[in-house]
C-alpha cells in the first residue's frame, strides 16, 4: 500500500516535471475547487423539504406520502453516487458529497419524529440517561434494557452535553448523534481510502455502505450502536494507518488508541466483539501474506490490547451480555439448521406478523439488491486474491488484460487488509440464509453494518474492474448509478418494514407507530399521581411510555424472569395468574383495550419469547383485557376510554 502510495506520488512528480507550468497551476486549482459540491448540497436540502412533506402527507393517509417518500430518497442519492465516479475532481469535494449523503439520511430519520424519540429502541437508552441525570450515577437499574446501563458510552456523552448545555436529553442525543454521523462518514472515507490508497475508490465505497439496510433509521436512532459505529471505523482506520510506522511512531499510536479502544468498549458490545474478531482476521491474513514485513505484529498487538480491554469489560461489568445475545443467536440458528434440513418452512420475506404484504415493487427491489450485490461481488474478489494465481495457466491469461486493471491488482497483491475485507464478504451470502426464518432474520439484518466494510470495499473494486471491458465503457456510469440506486432503495427496504418507515395512525404493537398522545399522556398522569419506581406490568410500547414520561419500573422477562402476558390474556384471573403477579410483586397493571383490535405487527403483544408470540391467529379477546375491573380487590385509578390503570396490591393481601 506504501509503495502505491509512493507510486502514485512518484507519477505526480513526473507529471509537474513534463507539463506545462499553466497546467500545473491549473490542476491545483481544481484540486481547491469544491465543484458540484454547493448545488448537490442545495439539491439535498430540497430533498430534505420533500421528505418533511412526504411524512406529512402520510400523517394525513395520503398514498402520495410513500412515492415522496421514495423520491426524495433517490434525490439524495443519485446525484452524489454519479458525481462521485470522476476521477478528476478535487479530494475536498469528495469529502464534502460524502459527508453531505450521510448527514442528509440521518435527518431523513430526524424528520419522522423530530419533536421526542419514538423508535423502539431509543427509550431503552432514553431511560438509561433519565437515570443518570436524576441520580447522578451509573449502571442504575434498567429493567426493560438491562444491559443498556452496563455499556453506557451513548448516555454518558449525551447527559453530560445536556447538563452542559441545558437542552433536553432529546435535543441532546439528536445533536451528539449528528457529531457522530459527521464522524462516521469521515472515518469511513478515510478508511477505504487507506485500504485502496485511491481517492476515487474512498468515496465510492463511503456511498455503498449507505447502502445497508440499517443505515437510514436503525444507525441513525438513539441507540448505542449509532455512536459505537463510528468509533470502531475511526480505530480501524488509525490501526491502517499505524501500522506502517516506525517501531517508535507504532507505539505512540499505539497509546494514543486505547481511549478509542475504552470508548469503543463500554458504549455497545456487538460492536466491540465484532471489531476484535476483524483485528484477530487482519493479524492472521498479514502474518501469511507478509510475515518478514512485522505488521502482522503490530496488528496482532493492537487486537490483543482490544481483546483484553473488551473481556475486561464484559466480565468485569456488563456479564449479562451472553444471556441477553445468546438466545437470539441460538433460536436463529437452530432454525436455521431446520431451514436446511427441511424441518421448518421457514419465514416468508416481505411479510408482517398480521399477514400484511409489501408492495410488489418493493419485493423486487428488496430481492433484486441482493442479486445484484452478489453478481459484481465476484469481479471484486477475483481482483483482490487474483496474486496466488500469478504462476498458473490462469494467470498467465490474466497477465494479457489491460495495463490499468493490472495496476489495481498490484495494488492489493500484498494488502492484508484488502485481503481481510474480501474474506468477511464470504459471510454475506450466508446472512442472507438466515433471513428466511424468524429468529434468524435478526441475525441477518443486525449483521449488515458491519459486514458493509466489506460489501462496500468489495463491489466498489468489483464495479471499477468492469470498466475495462471495452463493450461496458459506454454504459458504465449509468450502469453503474442504476446499480448503486437499486442497492440503496433494496437495503432501505429489507431493514425497515413499510409501516415504521413512515409516521402514520395509531397501530396495535408496531413500535413506533404505537407511540402516540394518549399513552404519553396516561404514562404522564402515572408520573404525577402514583409513587415513583412502582412495579407496572403493561403491553410491549406502554412499558416504555411508563418507564420513560411515568418515571416507574416496568416488570420485564429480561430482569424478573417472568412473563405477564397471560395474565392479560387468560379469561379470568385464576391461581396461575395470581402466582405469577405475586412472584414479581406487580402493583400497578396498565391496560389498553386498543389490543384486542388488531394482530401485533411485530408478532408479539408484549415481550420478545411470551407464549404464543408470532403465532397469534386473532386478537387478544377484549373481554380478557376487561376482566380486571370486576375483580373486588383491584380499584381502577385510571381511565381514558382505551388505557385503564388497576391498583393491583390488595390482592398480595388477600389472594
Amino acid at each position: 500500500m506504501a509503495q502505491s502510495i509512493q507510486d502514485n506520488r512518484f507519477e505526480n512528480s513526473a507529471h509537474s516535471q513534463t507539463a506545462p507550468v499553466g497546467a500545473v497551476l491549473g490542476s491545483e486549482v481544481e484540486a481547491t475547487r469544491w465543484g458540484w459540491f454547493p448545488a448537490i448540497a442545495l439539491l439535498d436540502a430540497c430533498a430534505l423539504l420533500l421528505v418533511a412533506t412526504a411524512y406529512t402527507l402520510q400523517r394525513n393517509n395520503s398514498e402520495w406520502g410513500a412515492v415522496f417518500f421514495w423520491l426524495s430518497l433517490l434525490i439524495i442519492f443519485t446525484p452524489i453516487a454519479y458525481r462521485l465516479l470522476s476521477s478528476s475532481i478535487s479530494r475536498r469535494e469528495r469529502i464534502g458529497l460524502v459527508v453531505t449523503l450521510g448527514i442528509a439520511l440521518y435527518i431523513v430519520k430526524v424528520l419522522h419524529s423530530p419533536l421526542d424519540f419514538t423508535f423502539y429502541d431509543e427509550f431503552l437508552h432514553w431511560n438509561t440517561a433519565s437515570h443518570i441525570l436524576q441520580t447522578q450515577r451509573l449502571f442504575t437499574e434498567n429493567s426493560i434494557l438491562p444491559v443498556s446501563a452496563l455499556y453506557p458510552g451513548l448516555e454518558i456523552i449525551t447527559t453530560a452535553f445536556a447538563n452542559l448545555s441545558g437542552l433536553s436529553i432529546v435535543d441532546s442525543g439528536v445533536f451528539i448523534l449528528g457529531v457522530g454521523r459527521v464522524a462516521f462518514m469521515l472515518a469511513l472515507y478515510l478508511f477505504y481510502e487507506r485500504v485502496s490508497s485511491s481517492p476515487q475508490i474512498g468515496g465510492i465505497a463511503a456511498i455503498l455502505y449507505c447502502a445497508n439496510s440499517n443505515f437510514v433509521f436503525f444507525d441513525s436512532q438513539f441507540s448505542y450502536e449509532s455512536l459505537s459505529l463510528p468509533i470502531a471505523i475511526t480505530l480501524l482506520f488509525w490501526v491502517a494507518y499505524a501500522n506502517r510506522k516506525p517501531l517508535r511512531n507504532f507505539v505512540q499510536h499505539t497509546l494514543l488508541m486505547i481511549p478509542l479502544i475504552g470508548a469503543l468498549t463500554i458504549t455497545h458490545h456487538l460492536t466491540s466483539y465484532v471489531v476484535v474478531g476483524m483485528l484477530a482476521v487482519w493479524a492472521v491474513v498479514a502474518f501469511i501474506k507478509n510475515r518478514k514485513s512485522g505488521d502482522w505484529q503490530h496488528i496482532g498487538i493492537i487486537a490483543l490490547v482490544t481483546l483484553i480491554i473488551v473481556w475486561g469489560w464484559s466480565q468485569a461489568v456488563g456479564n449479562t451480555t451472553s444471556e441477553y445475545l445468546g438466545p437470539v443467536f441460538r433460536n436463529g440458528i437452530n432454525e436455521f439448521s431446520r431451514l436446511i434440513l427441511d424441518e421448518n418452512e421457514g419465514r416468508e420475506l416481505f411479510r408482517s406478523a398480521t399477514g400484511q404484504v409489501a408492495p410488489i415493487w418493493e419485493r423486487v427491489v428488496g430481492i433484486g439488491a441482493v442479486a445484484l450485490i452478489l453478481l459484481i461481488l465476484p469481479f471484486g474478489l477475483f481482483e483482490i486474491v487474483r496474486s496466488p494465481f500469478q504462476k498458473s495457466f490462469l494467470g498467465r491469461r490474466i497477465t494479457r488484460l489491460r495495463f490499468g486493471l493490472l495496476q489495481s491488482w498490484q495494488r492489493y497483491r500484498n494488502n492484508p487488509l484488502a485481503y481481510t475485507l474480501a474474506i468477511i464478504v464470504l459471510l454475506h451470502p450466508l446472512m442472507q440464509g438466515f433471513r428466511l426464518t424468524s429468529s434468524g432474520w435478526e441475525i441477518a439484518n443486525r449483521s449488515s453494518e458491519f459486514l458493509f466494510w466489506a460489501i462496500a470495499f468489495v463491489t466498489t473494486i468489483g464495479f471499477l474492474s468492469l470498466k475495462s471491458i471495452r463493450f461496458i465503457q459506454p454504459f458504465w456510469k449509468p450502469a453503474f448509478v442504476v446499480w448503486s440506486s437499486v442497492v440503496f432503495l433494496g437495503g432501505t427496504i429489507s431493514g425497515w418494514p413499510p409501516w415504521a418507515r413512515l409516521p402514520g395512525s395509531y397501530l396495535v404493537s408496531a413500535d413506533t407507530r404505537s407511540v402516540e398522545v394518549q399513552g404519553i399522556e396516561a404514562s404522564k398522569w402515572v408520573g404525577n399521581n402514583l409513587p415513583i419506581n412502582s412495579r407496572v406490568s403493561s403491553d410491549r410500547i406502554n412499558t416504555l411510555l411508563l418507564a420513560v414520561y411515568g418515571e416507574q419500573r416496568p416488570i420485564t422477562h429480561l430482569s424478573d424472569s417472568t412473563y405477564l402476558a397471560s395474565v392479560f390474556a387468560a379469561p379470568v384471573v385464576g391461581n396461575d395468574e395470581l402466582e405469577l403477579m405475586q412472584r414479581v410483586d406487580v402493583e400497578y397493571l396498565v391496560v389498553d383495550k386498543r389490543l384486542s383490535t388488531s394482530l401485533p405487527l411485530v408478532g408479539v403483544y408484549f415481550e420478545g419469547g411470551e407464549p404464543n408470540g408470532n403465532n397469534y391467529k386473532v386478537p387478544m379477546p377484549l373481554e380478557a383485557l376487561e376482566k380486571f375491573a370486576s375483580l373486588a380487590d383491584v380499584s381502577r385509578v385510571f381511565d381514558d376510554g382505551n388505557i385503564r390503570i388497576y391498583d393491583v396490591r390488595a390482592l398480595h393481601v388477600n389472594p
